[in-house]
């Protein structure tokens, strides 16, 4: 009797000791494979209940391209744009932006090309710590153009993370979101990409609800164009913002030589 109670704790002594086993064997497994990501996923989780607009994705714009304005044209830093509006009572400019006020209450604020900075180029230069973690990242993920950089920091989601991804995935999601909180929203509400051609990129904000709006564009040559559209509110009558209206002088800019 006292020989099979025996035999039966060390049975069972044995079958603790490879369950143990087994789970010190999962437990290695995870972390050297999944460790990293569940780390990631928790981290950008947090991001996003601290930052909620983070969580903020874009839609694609639908309908066709916008027609060009063609009322008065204005000129600032070797580009020009043109208003729907007949008249400007103000047109003012500083080394970094212009500010066009119509007189029926539009304003739009139209930043100087010339000072927008190329965050691709300093990104694949390689001679910083940052450009050279950028290329490990991305390897072979890199963008072409600053549009594509910018669509996919702007449609990185949160949301994405988890501990099952790829480490490489995680990685990049990660890198995207930082740069997502560091680029931050322009204006407040929903998000679009659109394409118009030889124009495309980031819209922020609703005009239907009263702006601001602004539009981060890129050109076939990866030129940017950043507008914001707002209204003045000692104006006479109350103005609302066009969409229409908005979009034409954004499709309008185009170099003044």
């Amino acid at each position: 009797m006292a020989n099979r109670k025996a035999a039966g704790a060390e049975n069972e002594s044995s079958m603790s000791a490879l369950g143990l086993l087994v789970l010190l064997v999962l437990a290695a497994w995870f972390a050297i494979g999944y460790e990293l990501q569940t780390l990631i996923a928790f981290e950008v989780r947090h991001w996003a209940s601290e930052s909620p607009t983070l969580n903020v994705t874009p839609q694609g714009a639908t309908g066709a391209a916008p027609a060009a304005a063609t009322g008065p044209r204005v000129e600032h830093y070797n580009y020009q744009f043109n208003l729907p509006w007949k008249d400007f009572a103000h047109d003012d400019a500083t080394p970094d932006y212009a500010v066009v006020q119509a007189k029926t209450g539009q304003v739009v604020i139209f930043y100087n090309p010339d000072e927008e900075i190329d965050i691709l180029a300093g990104m694949k230069a390689g001679n910083t710590a940052l450009s050279r973690g950028y290329n490990q990242i991305f390897a072979d993920h890199l963008f072409d153009s600053n549009y594509s950089l910018y669509a996919a920091v702007y449609s990185a989601d949160p949301a994405q993370a988890h501990s099952w991804m790829p480490r490489a995935d995680a990685l990049r999601l990660d890198s995207l979101l930082i740069d997502k909180l560091s680029f931050g929203i322009e204006a407040p509400g929903p998000t679009y990409l659109f394409n118009w051609g030889g124009l495309r990129g980031i819209r922020f904000g609703d005009a239907a609800h009263g702006g601001p709006v602004a539009f981060h564009a890129f050109d076939n040559h990866d030129r940017q164009f950043r507008f914001v559209f707002t209204t003045r509110a000692d104006t006479p009558t109350p103005v609302t913002l066009n969409e229409n209206e908005i979009e034409q002088v954004v499709q309008s800019v185009r170099t003044a030589y």
